[in-house]
């Protein structure tokens, strides 16, 4: 077992190190060990429809054999060198290509080297019946990394409290925050005013002096105006800081294996590998020199991330019978992996927390000098520690095959934290953004809808308003006593895992071959050995179930009634009853499998010229396989709920220390660092929690963002079906054509339990259809729309303190949350009506806030339930050509056509996601991240049939040369088209949940078909107001993905609850599709028969291709419609809260010459 066991991939927590060909701050999905080639003597890979011995795992299967002695002594030594200034170009960035004026940022001078040595032989004479062999590689790596960083920077005007807008036609406006004006680069700008005629601060505050001091004394000048992110940098008010940065890599990794044969029926062997990697990551950088021994304008990293895995692995091979033998191993895995970083310390002295411009959201991007989110500063650290018996028995009877065996695995984690892993820490923090807890009414007259959230967003950065102050807890004990603050976290947690099967290969005939097997998995849930595991109760202690829990909120909003129990956290041993593991073990892990291979034999006739004679087989299969829970869900999710963590945060936050929930707060009330103190308000904790721990109840701190897992959670399982036609024209010729298909059910989803009911009904109405036609007359230029019997009854009648200043109920709400309707943040509107004093439907969501006389407050912000609700399917068919050693050639060429569909496939790592209507989940089916529909290989070995045997000058010289091209190419991802900046971005369409740390893929609308196709075009120059950021006259890069950026951008709209019933999936449109040519030369020098040497030349993107990176989609950010700004070096797939890129990492050009020596 080398699977990792905490996220599965080994790559979301702990990249592997950047070879050639992979970005530097990560690598490929891998297993815990590292498996040097050199190490390897064989392996095997298993994709799809495996047999029955491969159960609990829904991926691929990989088998891999540790090299081992041999009768004569053999090694080799080698060394591996990359430097940058041999053959390799520069980041397209940093050739600011093809802009004019800019600085030039140099190809960073670094190295690298990967070196090592192996050898094996036999150990002693016969001993214990036989030889004992040996065999050790070691290999080290060393990468004194320099490579380029680009942060978000605030420009110039906007260091000096003005903010740019452009208004319809995607002309820019100044807007001078401050209350006198404002002079910069010659230029005076006056205070600016807003809709009610009055400056744009009813406070008369203006700037805030502590954000200007952060501005204008630890952030560098701009020297990138095209650094582009979604919500983050729009290339104007917030622009890019490009430097270099030093990352340096090292390793070392050893690998010793014995073997022992104790006679020609016993054989045994042992063999152990550890590993230690160093490396920074830039989770953290400083780039202000804030830090202590850091330098302003020198980009530094905080963040080190040691891994220390180990692996031991002993086997004993018996040939019982000639026709029986029995394999039996014991390993043991260790997996230890840790991240530090700085924390968030506050920037300047004094101040209560640390200040967080642009929110969780902006995330390295934020206009501070070192970035402070919870999702990259955290400190964790894994140590799991796995054993695994194996015995295995094969019998030859027959025609048959028999295999049959099982395994039991024990897996121990231990696990340490200082996050909530929905975006609080240990470190107090104050969101400065559009948080939902703010009524923005401040906003200049003529504001396009588009750009209320990018306004707000701004607004509350220069004025200082503090959306969200947030920290977390940690406690401990039986009472569950508060630590000190900075405190981690840690549980211990047991999870045990069976496994037995049995299969059959029966050769009924020559030509016809049958598989089958069934197996069977019990994954237990994990057992935290203190209890330390956390669920959601009600109030009579008894979990909490997702899909009881929305049907009878369903039913009740149909009535026209409000279904919102006073709900708790409790510890798994304080439930009733008491609990032994934090969901239900699940028993029905039954996996057959059947599979059968038919050879045909034709001499003549059309079947002879199809399918000739043994020239042709024939395959399918089917087969269940069931997925497995990784650490994340098993170990880090149970510690998450409130109780041994406690994150709390301040819901609109006020100036006279109160959390008054969302929308509580306005530009005139909201609470100001600096004006209003240098601590931002936090409900406040007491020393011990009562079990279970009933948030927002008789003066009880809230919850804050959380994670929790179902009860009814189980692994997912996939009915898979494969059939291949594979057809051999010669010896050497052979084409194979194949469809693969799976279909997933209980597939990994989170969903936020306190989603908006959409569906209440009064007076015959829903909100959702009310809702939409307010929303469609507000759209259309309406002010006072018609009335909707829904908000009428909500709001109680006209007569209502709501209601009466107004022509009805629905005029009110028009007039009141008029921005609100018109950004689609539905969350916030439905809590905005449910503060109303004449709300008549009393708390309708856990976050509600507390009625007249009620003792139950707001509950919780937001919480995801890790459920076993999702599901997708994926189907292909594929093309493939192999010639072996056909004049000289060997070469495979693959195409593939595929499908993936679901409902939001999320990797078990994620968090802060939800789907976008928790009732109805086909809302949220679409296209999945990785539904890539075409892709392309060509592998090509070529070496020349001449002069092999290098015989002579001539033949020495010319003879074991190859040359290895590796071409790929594929069809462009899903491309999500964004809706809402800053904390509000993707999260409130359908009222789903409330944005700020929080996401869901939302889609805005295709409102005609689209033929813009999705090509880089060059030279772009729009008229507006869409993609005008892109222009070269601006400092733009001229590139975009549409050619008339104005008119797709014209083709979509918001989506709006009532009238849409889907998100749109990973994306509506396809992003850029791309391509790579790499290629090996390598040169085989014999010295003598058994020593000689390997010349090699690895070349990535040999043709320094420039691949452009997809766009950020956002329909509030016209101004950056479809703008392409980088060059691809990322590569990720995640669609969540416009992260979506889906092009590979295709870097500039890299060469690395290698030499390897062996005997």
């Amino acid at each position: 077992n080398n699977s990792s066991d905490m996220d599965g991939n080994q790559r979301t927590y702990t990249p592997s190190n950047g070879y050639s060909g992979t970005a530097s701050t990560g690598g490929s999905p891998s297993g815990v060990m590292p498996t040097p080639v050199e190490s390897i003597e064989e392996f095997k890979v298993g994709t799809s429809n495996q047999t029955a011995d491969f159960a609990g795992a829904g991926g691929s299967q990989v088998q891999m054999v540790t090299k081992r002695g041999t009768n004569t002594f053999h090694g080799a030594a080698y060394d591996h060198y990359f430097a940058s200034n041999v053959g390799a170009a520069n980041l397209w960035k940093n050739n600011h290509t093809p802009s004019s004026g800019l600085p030039y940022t140099p190809l960073p001078s670094t190295h690298r080297n990967r070196f090592g040595f192996s050898g094996g032989g036999p150990v002693t004479p016969k001993l214990l019946g036989g030889k004992t062999y040996i065999f050790g590689n070691y290999e080290g790596y060393r990468f004194p990394q320099t490579t380029t960083i680009e942060r978000a920077v605030p420009s110039l005007l906007l260091r000096n409290g003005i903010v740019q807008i452009p208004n319809a036609a995607g002309v820019y406006q100044a807007y001078n925050l401050n209350n006198v004006p404002v002079t910069v680069n010659g230029v005076t700008y006056q205070p600016a005013t807003c809709s009610n005629g009055s400056f744009c601060d009813p406070r008369g505050l203006g700037f805030n002096p502590l954000i200007r001091t952060i501005w204008n004394t630890m952030e560098p000048l701009p020297n990138d105006p095209q650094y582009i992110v979604s919500g983050a940098s729009d290339g104007v008010n917030q622009q890019g800081y490009l430097a270099n940065i030093k990352l340096p890599q090292s390793s070392d990794f050893f690998v010793v294996r014995l073997d022992h044969d104790f006679s020609d029926r016993w054989k045994f062997m042992s063999s152990y590998r550890y590993y230690r990697f160093s490396q920074l990551a830039t989770t953290q950088v400083d780039i202000g020199g804030a830090l202590p021994g850091n330098q302003f304008g020198v980009p530094s990293s905080s963040a080190p991330r040691p891994q220390k895995p180990s692996f031991w692995v002993a086997g004993l091979t018996t040939m019982i019978t000639s026709s029986l033998t029995n394999d039996f191993h014991v390993s043991y895995l260790r997996n230890f992996w840790q991240w530090s970083t700085r924390g968030g310390p506050p920037q300047l002295p004094g101040l209560g927390g640390a200040l967080e411009m642009g929110g969780e959201t902006a995330a390295t991007n934020a206009l501070i000098p070192y970035n402070v989110d919870s999702q990259n500063t955290r400190q964790r650290f894994w140590d799991g520690q796995d054993w695994l018996l194996r015995d295995d028995l094969t019998l030859l009877h027959g025609n048959h095959l028999f295999q049959f065996g099982g395994t039991y695995q024990r897996n121990f984690d231990y696990h340490q934290r200082n996050d909530n892993g929905v975006g609080i820490d240990t470190s107090i923090t104050y969101q400065i953004t559009n948080g939902t807890g703010v009524n923005f009414t401040s906003q200049p007259a003529n504001l396009p809808a588009s750009q209320v959230t990018n306004w707000n967003n701004l607004y509350a950065q220069v004025l200082g308003i503090v959306s969200q102050p947030q920290v977390m807890y940690t406690r401990a004990g039986s009472n569950l006593t508060l630590n000190p603050l900075g405190s981690p976290g840690f549980d211990q947690s047991v999870i045990p895992t069976y496994n037995v099967y049995v299969t059959d290969t029966w050769h009924m005939k020559p030509t016809f071959t049958l598989t089958y097997g069934l197996a069977y998995t019990l994954e237990m849930p994990p057992y935290e050995l203190n209890g330390k595991q956390v669920g959601l109760v009600d109030q009579s202690g008894k979990p909490i179930t997702m899909a009881d829990f929305l049907a009878a909120k369903q039913k009740a909003a149909l009535a026209g009634q409000a279904y919102n129990p006073t709900v708790g956290f409790a510890t798994v041993r304080n439930m009733n009853p008491s609990r032994k593991y934090p969901y239900d073990p699940f028993y029905g892990g039954l996996s057959p499998r059947v599979a059968a291979a038919w050879n045909p034999n034709f001499d003549g006739g059309i079947p002879g010229a199809v399918f000739g004679r043994g020239k042709t087989v024939i395959r399918g299969g089917y087969s269940r396989i069931y997925g497995r829970l990784n650490g994340v869900a098993l170990v880090l999710t149970p510690l998450l709920g409130t109780g041994l963590l406690q994150p709390v945060s301040c819901i609109g936050a006020s100036s006279t220390g109160q959390c008054l929930g969302n929308g509580g707060v306005d530009p005139t009330t909201a609470f100001r660092i600096g004006a209003d103190g240098l601590t931002a308000p936090l409900p406040a904790v007491s020393a011990t929690l009562a079990q279970p721990y009933f948030p927002g109840v008789s003066g009880n701190a809230a919850a804050g963002d959380g994670s929790q897992l179902d009860p009814r959670l189980k692994p997912n399982h996939s009915d898979e079906f494969n059939f291949t036609v594979q057809r051999a024209f010669s010896q050497k010729l052979v084409i194979e054509a194949g469809y693969i298909g799976r279909r997933i059910r209980d597939e990994f989803q989170e969903i936020n339990i306190d989603a908006v009911p959409y569906m209440t009904t009064l007076s015959g109405q829903s909100f959702a259809n009310a809702y939409a036609a307010v929303y469609n007359q507000l759209s259309s230029g309406a002010t006072v729309p018609t009335v909707q019997p829904f908000f009428e009854a909500a709001l109680g009648g006209p007569s209502s303190a709501y209601c009466s200043r107004f022509a009805s109920c629905t005029a009110a709400v028009a007039a009141n949350l008029r921005s609100s309707i018109l950004a689609t943040q539905v969350y916030s509107l439905w809590n905005s009506l449910n503060a109303a004093s004449s709300w008549t439907l009393g708390r309708t969501l856990l976050s509600s806030p507390a009625q007249a006389g009620g003792t139950v407050a707001s509950q919780l912000s937001s919480l995801e339930y890790i459920t076993s609700l999702g599901y997708g399917n994926y189907n292909a068919a594929f093309l493939s050509f192999t010639a072996k050693d056909w004049h000289g050639v060997t070469a495979r060429s693959n195409f593939t056509w595929s499908r993936a569909l679901g409902t939001g496939s999320l990797q078990q790592s994620s968090s802060s996601i939800t789907v976008v209507d928790p009732w109805n989940l086909h809302a949220s089916y679409g296209t999945q991240p990785f539904d890539i529909r075409f892709v392309y290989s060509q592998l090509m070995v070529y070496q020349s049939p001449f002069l092999k045997g290098q015989r002579g000058a001539l033949g020495r010289l010319l003879g074991g040369w190859s040359i290895s091209p590796l071409f790929t190419a594929q069809s462009g991802a899903p491309l999500q088209v964004n809706v809402g900046t800053g904390s509000n971005s993707d999260a409130q369409a359908f009222g789903e949940i409330y944005g700020n740390n929080n996401r869901a893929y939302e889609n805005a609308v295709l409102t005609a078909p689209f033929t813009a196709g999705n090509s880089a075009h060059y030279n772009v120059t729009s008229a507006g107001p869409a993609g005008i950021n892109g222009n070269a006259a601006k400092g733009g890069s001229g590139i975009n993905i549409f050619a008339d950026p104005s008119a797709t951008y014209g083709l979509f709209r918001r989506p709006v609850l009532g009238l849409d019933t889907t998100g749109g999936g990973a994306g509506v449109l396809r992003g850029l599709p791309s391509w790579s040519l790499d290629a090996t030369i390598s040169k085989e020098i014999r010295a003598t028969e058994r020593i000689g040497a390997t010349f090699i030349v690895q070349i990535t993107n040999i043709l320094n291709h420039f691949q452009a990176e997809n766009p950020t989609l956002n329909i509030d950010s016209p101004q950056t419609w479809g703008v392409i700004t980088d060059q691809s070096t990322t590569g990720t797939l995640s669609g969540i809260g416009g992260t979506a890129r889906g092009v590979p990492t295709i870097n500039p050009r890299q060469m690395e010459f290698g030499l390897r020596i062996h005997f």
